[in-house]
């Protein structure tokens, strides 16, 4: 028996919003129940249904509930995912005013901590299968002037598969949407061959690393390694006469 509250008169719609979200947390409600009729709710809650149906829209975004319509229908807890909390920090992310120099600024802390982290965790058979990721990757710089895409590809495919190796999701998470979100822009960027051998060695330093048990060295290679994009970045922005953007306006810009 859910034992929800009359909502508070300040703030009805966040409390009627905590409410649901605590009784999903304490597992009153579990993945797959169905909660009570919006006529029901109404009436534990003591407010309008204008409200409850708002308030279970936005545990909807938030990825709690899942409703549906229809003579079955109704409003269900989802199964959460990282997927979706990776979803809402995109949108954070596009909507706010986070500028791709505190992004990068932030990724590069980060990244090189879950760098050490994987180095501590990979087994021979986590490092055979970056060195099989490099040599694609080595393929693809051969081929470059026709490749571009396939390079960038294949080396945001080899830091998701360095953040995997940490094992931690927060990682995976928080660490992955910044990277897939700055990554639709950097790749669009004007790239020299010189930027890409680096790139490509680099990645071959910091699989090295990872084999020989090193963290400091995968450490500050990958810091280095986000610096040189970081310098492209800021050379694009020179030589369009730019200022620092947030990521909507990269976005919006290409």
């Amino acid at each position: 028996m859910l034992k929800f509250k009359p909502a508070q008169n300040i703030r009805v719609f966040q409390d009627v919003i905590l409410q649901i979200e605590e009784a999903i947390i304490k597992g009153d409600l579990g993945v797959g129940a169905k909660l009570p009729s919006e006529r029901e709710l109404q009436t534990k809650f003591q407010t309008s249904r204008a409200t409850i149906r708002e308030a279970l829209r936005v545990l909807e975004q938030k990825g709690l509930l899942k409703i549906k319509k229809g003579s079955a229908g109704g409003s269900f807890v989802e199964q959460t995912s990282g997927a979706k909390i990776g979803e809402s920090l995109e949108l954070l992310i596009r909507l706010g005013e986070v500028t791709l120099t505190q992004l990068f600024e932030f990724r590069s802390n980060i990244e090189a901590m879950a760098f050490e982290s994987a180095v501590h965790k990979a087994t021979d058979t986590d490092i055979k299968k970056l060195k099989k990721k490099f040599i694609k990757l080595e393929k693809a710089y051969g081929k470059r002037k026709n490749h571009l895409d396939i390079f960038f590809k294949i080396e945001l495919e080899l830091h998701e598969d360095v953040l995997a190796l940490s094992q931690n999701p927060l990682y995976e998470w928080v660490l992955g949407t910044i990277i897939a979100t700055t990554w639709k822009i950097m790749h669009m960027l004007p790239h020299t061959e010189n930027a890409m051998e680096s790139s490509l060695l680099d990645w071959r330093d910091i699989i090295e690393a990872i084999e020989n048990g090193n963290t400091q060295k995968a450490s500050t290679v990958i810091r280095s390694h986000l610096l040189n994009y970081y310098r492209i970045y800021q050379q694009y922005l020179r030589d369009n006469q730019l200022d620092d953007q947030t990521v909507a306006q990269a976005i919006k810009s290409k």
